[in-house]
């Protein structure tokens, strides 16, 4: 069944709708950043990330490593154990269920809902003139955990946000299918090219919650059959800014250092009870590697204005391409072929229209209608860092009542105290060069109480702003959704 599966997850890695330019010719031929709003429920503060070259590091609230590092293998201690979440095992015994049963239709729905909810989230966050992405899939899946114990008014509103159409336990199957079919991506070194070609594709999920209350059993045992998720105790309430680090260095564990500060000073105080976490991490060489010349070209910003870029060229017999009404589209797979990363190329001039008319329904005709090709393509390299507080754009969209103390209903995680969301935090690195990709991504979502077809020869030039989406085709799935303005 999973190989037919129609839920082609759009690898929302971080489907980063980007403004790069790309020109298309026919057959023959962060934000520098992104702004960071970091909030408790009574302050705001505002932060940038900067977009770099792909060895520097990022910005003081996420920090990318040299990009020809080599992860290998699960992260481990120096012991060479398997790293363990900070804080003491709280959570239930029961099993992950190895085998659930989503139906193609159920998987085909999560695809259809996911790509409604990127762009939805991509088009409400605050204008920038940054590089942009998003992980549709590492917030669902966050705010999936935190639906199980969502009630009421609660309940409501993060369905209709999300775009959670499933009833919740078929949601969190379909959760849990995507999760499994999502690990056998991984593929080791082939030995057959000099360096390492492994693909790594890596999705955690784990809760922490504060010592002394008494979470709900239920709740519990759906984290761990259906996410693989444990809860794990820390002091909130004695030591705040020290449960704070030890969720990031978990975090930069799971993500190889690409994202060291998931958590940002003064996000987590004494009145906060759970902090639910997803990290997901991806790095996989081209199916087709580009061609290892060092090339700069002409990139054109939203403006017209023309820049000089390092461009990536390739001639590629097995790959994807679509042209339509206004936007052309090619699709550049990963190694083992169900990963990919698509560019999404609005015709010159028309970027922010494009965008702004751009709706899950639109993206999935530009993603279903990619034919077979041999494509002569020419796309800039990049690579940039986004950190972004969403408790404001969140209660834009609809979740209003669930960010504050005595309307939210979240008692289906514990009846202990009423508690509602501090914040929602979400990072994320991507980098694209000849070599393949890199990208992570990681969301926390803090709450608080208040206690204390045709073959055809086609070229295909990225030379303006453009968006990207890295997702599976297997199961249709959106890793990460995002723009690039200008190449970097």
């Amino acid at each position: 069944m999973r190989d037919n599966l129609l839920y082609r997850h759009f690898t929302s890695w971080a489907l980063a709708l980007g403004a790069t330019a790309c020109t298309i010719q026919g057959p023959g031929g962060a934000e520098t950043g992104s702004e960071t709003e970091t909030t408790d429920p009574t302050t705001t503060t505002t932060t940038t990330t900067t977009a770099t070259e792909p060895t520097t590091a990022t910005s003081e609230t996420t920090t990318t490593t040299d990009s020809t590092t080599e992860p290998t293998g699960d992260p481990t201690t120096t012991t060479g154990e398997p790293l363990e979440p900070p804080g003491e095992e709280a959570g239930s015994d029961k099993p992950r269920d190895p085998d659930p049963d989503a139906s193609a239709d159920e998987l085909a729905t999560m695809a259809a809902d996911e790509r409604s909810f990127a762009l939805d989230l991509f088009k409400a966050l605050p204008p920038s003139a940054d590089n942009r992405a998003i992980s549709p899939l590492s917030l669902r899946i966050a705010f999936g955990m935190l639906y199980e114990g969502a009630r009421t008014v609660s309940e409501q509103e993060i369905a209709d946000v999300l775009h959670f159409s499933l009833a919740k336990p078929r949601l969190h199957t379909a959760f849990n299918r995507i999760d499994l079919d999502l690990e056998t991506r991984n593929l080791p070194a082939s030995g057959e090219v000099e360096g390492d070609d492994s693909v790594r594709l890596s999705l955690v999920n784990q809760v922490f919650g504060r010592i002394g209350i008494e979470w709900s059993a239920p709740f519990l045992d759906a984290l761990a059959i259906h996410y693989g998720s444990g809860m794990r105790l820390l002091d909130f309430a004695a030591d705040p800014d020290g449960s704070r680090v030890a969720i990031n260095g978990w975090v930069a564990d799971q993500t190889f250092t690409k994202i060291d500060e998931l958590l940002p000073p003064g996000s987590i105080f004494p009145d906060v009870t759970a902090v639910l976490v997803n990290a997901l991490y991806l790095k996989a060489p081209w199916d087709h590697p580009f061609e290892n010349v060092d090339e700069n070209g002409v990139f054109h910003d939203k403006d017209g204005v023309e820049l000089t870029a390092p461009m990536m060229y390739g001639v590629f017999e097995s790959t994807s391409y679509f042209k339509g009404d206004g936007v052309e589209a090619a699709e550049l797979p990963l190694r083992g072929g169900e990963l990919s990363l698509v560019y999404i190329l609005p015709d010159a001039g028309t970027f922010d229209a494009y965008v702004a008319g751009l709706d899950g329904v639109k993206l999935g005709e530009v993603l279903g209608g990619l034919a077979p090709t041999n494509l002569e393509v020419r796309v800039p390299r990049f690579e940039f860092a986004n950190a972004f507080a969403l408790r404001e754009v969140l209660i834009a969209l609809g979740m209003e009542k669930t960010f504050q103390l005595g309307a939210a209903d979240l008692s289906g995680m514990t009846e202990q105290t009423q508690m509602a969301i501090a914040d929602v935090y979400h990072n994320t690195v991507v980098a694209v060069d000849e070599k393949g990709v890199e990208a992570a991504a990681a969301t926390a979502i803090v709450v608080f109480d208040s206690s204390g077809g045709v073959f055809a020869e086609t070229a295909f030039t990225a030379d303006r702003p453009f968006l990207f989406a890295i997702r599976d085709r297997g199961t249709d799935t959106l890793l990460w959704f995002g723009r690039v303005l200008t190449p970097g």
